[in-house]
C-alpha cells in the first residue's frame, strides 16, 4: 500500500482547520460511478466544497491511496459524530457502474465492476490495518457510543449517529463481503495472519435486507453451483428458503444453510466436506404426505461456514443414490430453474408438498437466473390462472390454488401480477392442466 499526501488545501475542512483527537475509523463508499480517487480529490479541492474526508482510497490501482487531510482535523463525512470523532475515508467504487437514483445503481461490467471493488477492498483493509498499528487500536473493539472501532456509514446511520446512508452495505454484498468480514480481515492483517479467511458466517447476515442478503447468497451459490454443473439461481433460492436468509437458529448455531441433517438417504456421498462429526439438535418443521406440519428433534450437520453448507449439498445432489441409482439423476441436463427443482422435490429432498413453487416464488421475486445458462427459446404453453394489480390479491389467490394442490406461483409482467399454473411444450398437457383447475373451480387458460 502506498499512502500520497495530497492535502486539499482549497477545501473549507483544510482551511478551517478544526482540531479533534480521533477514536476510531468510519468507512465509506464514494456513492458515484468513479473508480479514481484522484478525480474525487480534484473535485474536492476547491472553497467551494466543505465535504472531505481524511484518505480516499482508489479502486483502479490496488494499493493506492491519497490522504486528503491531517488525521487530527475534523473532516465533513458523515453530519455529525464520524466527523468528531473519527478518521473517515472514501473507497471509490467503479465506472462500471451507473446510479439510478438514491442507493440504487446497475451494472455496466459485471467483471470489471467486481474487480473495482475488489480492489478497493482490499487497499482498505491495509489502510485500516496501518491506522490501527500506529495508534495501537484493535479492530474489533467497541466504542463508548457502542459503535465498533472501525465502522460503516451505515452503521452510524443505524446507530442514530450519522447522516441518512447506506455505504458500503448496498454494495459489498456484490463481492460477498460484510463490515463484520472487513474488521476481521483487518485484524488478521494487523496481527500479520496470512491465513485464509474462515468464510463466511451466518451471523453476517442478522442485519442485512432480504434483497441484499439474497444479492449475496447468490454471488456465493454462483461459484459453488457452478462447479457442481447446477444452477445458481436453484442453489441461491434453496439457501433463502431453508435458512431464512441465513437468520434459523440451525444458520446461526451450526453454518448449516441448507437443512442437512446428520445423516440423509442412508448413504454417503463423493465430495463431502463435512467432518462427520460435528452437530447440533434442534427442532424442525417436517411434514407428512397430507401436508400437515409437526415439530421434530432432529440432530444436523455443524460446518465452519456457510459455503462449506452450500458446497455439501451440492455434492449430496450430485452423489446421493437410493439403491444403485442416482436420487437425483438427469439434474445436470435440467434446462431451466423450474426443471431442476421439480428433480430435487421428486428425489425426495424436501417434505414440503408446495417446495417447488416456494423456490420458483423467489427466484421471481429477487431475479436470481441472471447467472442461468441461456437456454434457446422454445414455444411453450403457459397456464395462467389470473392476473391482478396488486400482488397481495395475486399472492393470496395464488395460495388457494396451492391449497387445492396445484404448483402455482406469481409472476410480476407488464404491470401486472399473474398467476403461472404451469409451462408445457405441448398444448395437449397444458389443457389437461386447465382442464383439471376448471374442475376445481379455478378458471385458467393458455397463454402462448
Amino acid at each position: 500500500m502506498k499512502i500520497i499526501k495530497n492535502y486539499l488545501t482549497k477545501n473549507r475542512c483544510y482551511q478551517q482547520n478544526v482540531k479533534r483527537v480521533p477514536i476510531g475509523i468510519q468507512v465509506h463508499t464514494i456513492g458515484t460511478a468513479q473508480g479514481t480517487a484522484q478525480s474525487v480529490a480534484d473535485y474536492w479541492n476547491q472553497s467551494s466544497v466543505s465535504a472531505c474526508v481524511t484518505y480516499i482510497v482508489d479502486c483502479d490501482t490496488e494499493g493506492k491511496v491519497l490522504q486528503t487531510l491531517p488525521e487530527d482535523v475534523r473532516t465533513w463525512a458523515d453530519a455529525g459524530y464520524g466527523n468528531n470523532y473519527l478518521i473517515t475515508f472514501e473507497i471509490c467504487e467503479s465506472d462500471a457502474m451507473r446510479y439510478t437514483g438514491g442507493a440504487d445503481y446497475t451494472v455496466l461490467d459485471e467483471k470489471k465492476f467486481k474487480e473495482d471493488l475488489r480492489r478497493g477492498y482490499n487497499t482498505a483493509v491495509e489502510l485500516c490495518a496501518d491506522i490501527c498499528r500506529r495508534y495501537g487500536w484493535d479492530p474489533l473493539a467497541r466504542l463508548p457510543s457502542g459503535l465498533c472501532l472501525i465502522s460503516s456509514h451505515d452503521e452510524g446511520r443505524r446507530a442514530g449517529l450519522s447522516s441518512a446512508h447506506v455505504d458500503p452495505t448496498h454494495i459489498w454484498p456484490r463481492i460477498g463481503k460484510t463490515m463484520d468480514d472487513f474488521r476481521r480481515e483487518v485484524k488478521r492483517v494487523l496481527e500479520g495472519n496470512d491465513q485464509p479467511s474462515p468464510g463466511t458466517q451466518a451471523l453476517a447476515f442478522e442485519n442485512l435486507s432480504e434483497a441484499a442478503a439474497a444479492s449475496w447468497l447468490l454471488e456465493i451459490s454462483r461459484e459453488i453451483a457452478e462447479k457442481y454443473s447446477l444452477l445458481p439461481s436453484v442453489c441461491a433460492a434453496q439457501t433463502i428458503l431453508e435458512s431464512g436468509y441465513c437468520r434459523t437458529e440451525l444458520a446461526r448455531q451450526a453454518n448449516n444453510v441448507c437443512g442437512m441433517k446428520r445423516i440423509l438417504s442412508g448413504n454417503t456421498w463423493p465430495g463431502s466436506v463435512w467432518d462427520g462429526e460435528s452437530a447440533v439438535t434442534i427442532l424442525s418443521p417436517e411434514q407428512d404426505a397430507e401436508g400437515n406440519e409437526r415439530l421434530e428433534k432432529s440432530q444436523f450437520r455443524k460446518y465452519g461456514c456457510i459455503e462449506d453448507s452450500i458446497t455439501d449439498r451440492c455434492a449430496y445432489l450430485l452423489g446421493a443414490k437410493n439403491g444403485e441409482r442416482l436420487r437425483y439423476e438427469g439434474i445436470t441436463g435440467a434446462v431451466d430453474y423450474r426443471q431442476q427443482t421439480a428433480i430435487i422435490k421428486e428425489g425426495g429432498y424436501a417434505t414440503d408438498t408446495q417446495y417447488v413453487s416456494k423456490i420458483c416464488d423467489i427466484i421471481q421475486r429477487f431475479r436470481l437466473d441472471q447467472y442461468d445458462p441461456q437456454q434457446e427459446e422454445k414455444k411453450m404453453y403457459l397456464v395462467q390462472a389470473g392476473a391482478f394489480g396488486k400482488k397481495a390479491n395475486a399472492e393470496a389467490w395464488c395460495e388457494e390454488i396451492r391449497r387445492a394442490g396445484f404448483e402455482a406461483f406469481v409472476k410480476e409482467e407488464e404491470g401486472q401480477y399473474k398467476i403461472q399454473a404451469g409451462a408445457f411444450e405441448k398444448e395437449e398437457n397444458a389443457r389437461k392442466k386447465v382442464e383439471a383447475l376448471s374442475e376445481a373451480g379455478f378458471q385458467a387458460f393458455i397463454v402462448g
